[in-house]
């Protein structure tokens, strides 16, 4: 398509996701060394045709906000893209600053680039735009949380559990509560969030967690089980399992 329209932008950020799909994918596999070098092929060649979009089309908000997804996206898989995800999803919120949603992705990017007062600012900015906007409001809990702010966070938390039946919102209760050493509560949170999803991993191992610090290795050991059939070859469940085997 681009090469029989080679001046229309928008097929060049559709190859883009492509290739950041592809280098997802490729991140779903056992890591090694052939694998490692498909991923940083498919990110840079994701990157390198946003940016060709970009130069077509230096006023576009899709062709700014693509690019912020792929550097927010690649987060996990490469280093210092957080500042690049931040810088894009600005540009965008500046030729749309009425856009709830840019506004909100701005704030997980300064979130994500370990930024929690910049984070609050656009999260608020986007539930401004839109009041009832549950990822504004979700995300300004975790900015609360990771601004030390436990109380407001905790307020927030519990008022979205009443608005809406959510996983990761519970799992964040569940989190809260552990961190707090409120156990039996935690442990509540996160088997309703298996109530809901029984394979959500990260509430299967908290609850492993959870038990192993409430002192009942059988219990824990059960749902590290699980974890390891959900993840299997993950050194540090299997190394749980061996030390409560013992």
């Amino acid at each position: 398509a681009i090469k029989l329209n080679p001046y229309l932008y928008n097929y060049r950020l559709g190859l883009a996701k492509l290739y950041l799909n592809q280098a997802r994918a490729e991140a779903l596999k056992p890591i090694g060394p052939e694998n490692n070098l498909k991923i940083q092929a498919n990110i840079t060649r994701a990157i390198a045709t946003a940016k060709q979009a970009l130069v077509m089309a230096p006023n576009s908000v899709l062709a700014k906000e693509t690019l912020g997804v792929i550097y927010r996206d690649i987060g996990p898989l490469t280093l210092g893209s957080e500042a690049w995800a931040v810088k894009y999803f600005a540009d965008a919120l500046t030729l749309e600053p009425t856009n709830p949603v840019l506004a909100t992705e701005l704030a997980k990017a300064y979130l994500n680039n370990n930024d929690p007062v910049e984070a609050e600012k656009y999260f608020r900015r986007a539930l401004g735009l839109k009041s009832d906007y549950y990822e504004a409001k979700f995300g300004l809990a975790k900015a609360y949380l990771k601004g030390k702010r436990d109380n407001q966070a905790l307020t927030l938390l519990n008022e979205l559990a009443r608005e809406v039946y959510d996983t990761e919102v519970f799992y964040e209760l569940g989190r809260f509560y552990y961190n707090h050493g409120e156990i039996e509560k935690a442990l509540e949170r996160f088997k309703l969030v298996l109530s809901i999803s029984s394979k959500h991993a990260n509430s299967l191992y908290s609850l492993a967690v959870a038990y192993e610090a409430k002192g009942n290795p059988g219990e824990a050991l059960k749902y590290y089980r699980q974890v390891l059939e959900l993840n299997q070859g993950n050194t540090e469940v299997i190394k749980k399992i061996k030390e409560l085997n013992k």
